[in-house]
């Protein structure tokens, strides 16, 4: 299965550490591995997710956006 994520910042603050831009989308297929992958797990950590941040998007990864 592909997930589609959109990223938007509420903030306004166009500053950013991530390869991720605002107002912007990324399409994920089950065991694509990368940077936004990993982006990804750790927006999910930072959200009481238990997934690895391991930047392989898995089962739990994918189980944890489902979720989300």
């Amino acid at each position: 299965p592909r997930t589609t994520f959109f990223f938007f910042n509420s903030s306004g603050d166009s500053s950013s550490n991530t390869s991720i831009t605002n107002n912007s989308s990324v399409e994920i297929s089950l065991n694509d591995t990368g940077t936004v992958v990993k982006e990804i797990q750790e927006m999910l950590k930072a959200l009481n997710y238990t997934i690895a941040v391991d930047g392989i998007f898995g089962l739990k990864t994918y189980a944890a956006v489902r979720d989300f």
